[in-house]
């Protein structure tokens, strides 16, 4: 998931005479129906030093605690939410396919909670499950914000990897998706691709009225996925194949090395307690202990069988 404020819309032209299907405006865009459900949920963090905003303060971009990403200028958010009635747009994807999913225009704010939460419920009816892991930039707060503020619990929450090395290291270990079991080598930054291409719409959406936007938006979405689809087949077929590759060279570096994934996984844990807690984990202290003597001995045996094979050798000689 993921906003995109370059998809403006000046305040002028909000009716049209146009009549179109209703299919085909709800197609993408039906979450716009739910957000003011959750016009009460302002706030992407609950973090204590995030202070809590209305509907009409001009001051409303998220704020994240653990991301190196920086606040909107004020006076620039005050000043396109006077110009544009739409000031950008929430969307959502497949992270694994990159196929659209569901998407809510953003009225006059920047990116509140209610937009995100929109989608996510709207995914939800369309799955007809809760039982889904999702990737968003500050993933980490979206999370916390899900189960403090609504009760929602999804499987996983994690932070795109483009954006997880913005975020400190006891965050970049809970939700960096090559962290956790289960991503595999998912990025989660399809919406970037995505805005890549819906970028091109800027110029001949800005003036448009509310009903052609969404109607143009709607298309270009509906061949994005289209095209997602059919190329899908030799999406997972190079994907397999990059795999195996992986594996391969994984297999033989840890073979090379005499590592084992229960060792690796082992110092993992120790690392990953250092970064969370700020100190060692006391089972490491015991497990270096032992690889010292374990390193001792090993050195003390190879140098003495180099001594015996050399005495050996001479004796034949």
């Amino acid at each position: 998931m993921d906003g995109n404020f370059g998809l403006k819309r000046t305040a002028r032209g909000q009716h049209s005479s146009i009549t179109a299907d209703s299919t085909i405006m709800t197609k993408f865009f039906v979450a716009d129906l739910k957000v003011e459900q959750y016009a009460d949920n302002i706030a992407l963090s609950v973090s204590n030093r995030t202070q809590e905003t209305n509907d009409n303060d001009n001051d409303e971009e998220r704020r994240v605690e653990c991301s190196a990403l920086k606040k909107a200028d004020p006076k620039r958010t005050a000043t396109a939410n006077a110009k544009f009635h739409e000031t950008g747009v929430f969307g959502s994807l497949c992270a694994r396919h990159g196929v659209p999913l569901s998407f809510v225009n953003i009225v006059k704010s920047g990116e509140k909670y209610k937009y995100p939460l929109a989608v996510v419920h709207k995914i939800f009816d369309q799955l007809g499950t809760k039982n889904v892991d999702i990737m968003y930039d500050i993933g980490c707060q979206f999370e916390a914000s899900l189960k403090v503020r609504n009760n929602v619990l999804v499987r996983r929450c994690a932070v795109g990897i483009f954006h997880a090395y913005a975020h400190k290291p006891s965050c970049q270990v809970e939700y960096n998706p090559k962290y956790i079991s289960g991503f595999g080598m998912t990025d989660g930054e399809w919406s970037e691709r995505l805005w890549s291409y819906m970028n091109g719409y800027i110029p001949t959406t800005r003036h448009m009225s509310s009903e052609h936007r969404i109607l143009t938006l709607t298309i270009a979405l509906d061949y994005f996925k289209r095209k997602r689809i059919n190329s899908i087949g030799q999406t997972l077929v190079n994907r397999y194949k990059s795999a195996e590759k992986k594996q391969a060279s994984t297999k033989k570096y840890m073979e090379d090395n005499h590592l084992s994934y229960a060792a690796l996984q082992r110092k993992w844990e120790f690392h990953k307690h250092e970064i969370l807690h700020g100190s060692l984990d006391p089972r490491m202290a015991e497990d270096t202990e032992k690889e010292e003597i374990i390193q001792r001995l090993h050195a003390a045996c190879t140098e003495a069988l180099s001594k015996s094979v050399g005495n050996f050798y001479v004796g034949v000689y």
